[in-house]
Order: C-alpha cells, then sequence, then structure tokens
C-alpha cells in the first residue's frame, strides 16, 4: 500500500505580497492574487517519496531558502525580504524562534571609524529604546527605534568619544 509521506508545510509571504511554499518535489511562488510566477521542480528521493521537508524563508536581503530532500536551494527573488508583518514566514521569523523575541543586542563590533555597531534582536513592528552608558549606573538615550526587520543594525556614532560605553534595550 503506497502513501504520501509529504511533510506540510508553511507559506513565507515576502515584501511584495508574494507567497512562496515548498510541497511535494518543487518550491512555488505565487503573486498576491495567486497566479504561480515560477515554480522549481526538485525531483524524488531514492524511494520515490517527495522531497519537500521544511518550510521555505526569507532572507532580509530577500533570498528565498528551501530544503528538498539533501540540497538547500537559494533562490534570488527580486524582493526586499520578508512581508513587514508580525507573521510572514513558518514560526514567525527566519530564526524559527515562533516566539515573541526577547530583545538583545548581539554582535558587538568596532568599526573602522573607531564607532560601534551592533544588531539589535526583537519583536517585529515593536519599539525598542536603546540606551548607553558610561558607568552602568547612569544611562542615556542612544535611539528610539520601530523594529523593521531582525536583525537591525545599530550604529552608535558617538562612540568614538568614550574610553568604554555599554548598551541595553528596553522595550516600549
Amino acid at each position: 500500500m503506497a502513501f504520501d509521506r509529504s511533510v506540510p508545510t508553511a507559506a513565507a509571504i515576502d515584501a511584495g505580497g508574494s507567497i512562496y511554499y515548498c510541497v511535494s518535489n518543487s518550491v512555488f511562488a505565487l503573486s498576491p492574487t495567486g497566479e504561480v510566477q515560477w515554480s522549481i521542480f526538485a525531483g524524488f528521493d531514492a524511494l520515490g517519496q517527495p522531497l519537500a521537508r521544511t518550510s521555505p524563508v526569507i532572507a532580509p536581503g530577500g533570498v528565498l531558502y528551501a530544503a528538498l530532500g539533501t540540497k538547500l536551494y537559494a533562490i534570488a527573488t527580486g524582493t526586499n525580504g520578508p512581508a513587514n508583518s508580525p507573521w510572514p514566514m513558518y514560526q514567525q521569523n527566519a530564526r524559527h524562534t515562533g516566539k515573541i523575541e526577547k530583545p538583545s543586542l548581539q554582535q558587538p563590533k568596532r568599526r573602522a571609524d573607531a564607532n560601534f555597531e551592533f544588531q539589535l534582536y526583537a519583536q517585529i513592528d515593536g519599539t525598542q529604546t536603546v540606551q548607553t552608558s558610561t558607568d552602568l549606573v547612569t544611562w542615556s538615550l542612544l535611539t528610539n527605534v520601530v523594529v523593521t526587520n531582525v536583525p537591525l543594525d545599530v550604529v552608535d556614532l558617538c562612540a568614538s568619544n568614550f574610553p568604554t560605553r555599554f548598551y541595553r534595550t528596553l522595550s516600549q
């Protein structure tokens, strides 16, 4: 008795409203009105089973990633990343956390101009207050920002004026 072993996958929606999904052995792109824009056929595995095992992911730069079988496809979509919505793809974001992001500052680095840059991870459409301190007692405003994509690059253009500088982010 034959049965379908395909794994249900969720669609991803890009900033232009196009919809991408993996089914059986293919990746499909639909226009916002539902017409097929393109598809990629990847074949079947050695047992003749479908290859789609995961949902597609849209990176901030607009590259669509889809895993079919043992191959990872990176497809230039010509878009500017995922839809600006609370849940544009499986498990909400490219990291697939499936939860509201706890705000964090990551990947700090000193720039060539001696200023400081880091990445802000927080809930899409949420407002974050980024503060700075030189002594961890007195905090001052660096910026207020509405998170439009994750990660969001933040640059402190005054960091070169201080021997030490600390950062924190607060949700509003």
